[in-house]
C-alpha cells in the first residue's frame, strides 16, 4: 500500500500530461513517435489504408512496462487487439519470439481467415505437424537473450 501511495504524484503527472494532449511521459513520447513512423510506413505500403487496431509484440527490455505501451497506443490513437488464439500472451501482449515465429509462416492454421477452420485444426491437429522445440535468441549491443 505505501507503493502506492508514493507512486500517486507520478501518476497525476501523467493524467495532467495526458489531460492537456501531451504524452503520459518522455518514455511514452518516444514510443509514440517510433509508432506513427511504423504506422505511417505501413500505412504508406497498403496503398493509403488506415490502421486502427494493432497486435502488440514485445521485446525481452528491462523498464518496457506496459502502462507505458498503453499509454502510447493511446497517444496514437491505436487500438491494442486480441492475438487470437492466443487472448492472454503475456499481460496481454503477445511474446516477440511466437510474433517472429507466426511471421515466418509457423504455427499458423492453414486457412488463418477462417476461424471455425481454424478452432477445429487446434483441436485435431493435422498429421504432419508435429511438435516442435524453437529457440529465439536476441543479441544486441546492450542485450542477449533467449526463449
Amino acid at each position: 500500500m505505501d507503493d502506492g501511495f508514493r507512486d500517486l504524484p507520478r501518476q497525476y503527472a501523467r493524467r495532467a500530461r495526458k489531460a492537456v494532449g501531451l504524452p503520459a511521459s518522455s518514455d511514452v513520447g518516444e514510443l509514440a513517435s517510433m509508432i506513427l513512423h511504423l504506422r505511417s510506413a505501413v500505412e504508406s505500403h497498403l496503398g493509403g489504408r488506415k490502421i486502427a487496431g494493432v497486435v502488440v509484440t514485445i521485446p525481452h527490455l528491462a523498464a518496457l512496462y506496459r502502462e507505458d505501451i498503453d499509454d502510447a497506443l493511446e497517444y496514437t490513437e491505436l487500438i491494442s487487439v486480441g492475438t487470437w488464439p492466443c487472448w492472454n500472451g503475456i499481460g496481454g501482449f503477445f511474446p516477440e519470439a511466437s510474433a517472429v515465429y507466426a511471421g515466418n509462416g509457423f504455427g499458423l492454421c492453414s486457412n488463418y481467415t477462417d476461424v471455425v477452420s481454424c478452432e477445429r485444426e487446434g483441436i485435431h491437429p493435422p498429421p504432419e505437424s508435429m511438435p516442435e522445440n524453437v529457440l529465439s535468441v536476441s543479441y544486441t549491443r546492450g542485450l542477449v537473450s533467449s526463449t
